[in-house]
Parts: structure tokens; sequence; C-alpha cells
């Protein structure tokens, strides 16, 4: 059975505004996966062989670093 009366939820804590440097450590973080991809693009090449789809890990690691590149403007305006 369902109590009769339930209190409303409070919040404990407020969202604290991202800082700056937060958004350089996601940046980073995307960078790193861009250059992963690109590394095992890059070795997959080196082989010689068509080992798989590797057009598809360069379009990723493209991706990945234009969301690092939007992230570092992000943190050029963010106070």
């Amino acid at each position: 059975m369902l109590p009769r009366h339930i209190k409303p939820r409070t919040a404990h804590l407020t969202p604290q505004p991202i800082t700056k440097q937060q958004v350089l450590d996601a940046a980073a973080h995307w960078r790193k996966i861009a250059d992963d991809h690109a590394a095992f693009a890059d070795s997959e090449t080196a082989l010689g062989l068509p080992r798989g789809d590797v057009s598809s890990y360069r379009a990723r690691a493209r991706l990945w670093y234009q969301v690092a590149e939007d992230l570092e403007a992000q943190a050029e305006v963010t106070p």
C-alpha cells in the first residue's frame, strides 16, 4: 500500500556551470579517441592488406577531431 502523503523531493545539489577546464578535458578525451582511430587506420593501411573497413576508422577519426575542435572553440568563450 502506498502512503497517503508523499513529500515532494527537494534538490540537494544545484548543478554547477561547466568550467573551462572541464571543456578542455572533454576535448582532450575526444582528441585521444581520434588519435587511436587514426593510428589503427594507419597500421591497417601499412600492412598493405584489405583487413577491414579502414575508411570507417578514418571517418570516425575526422568526426572526433571535429568534436574536439568544437569543444576547444567553446572553451575559448567559456568563463
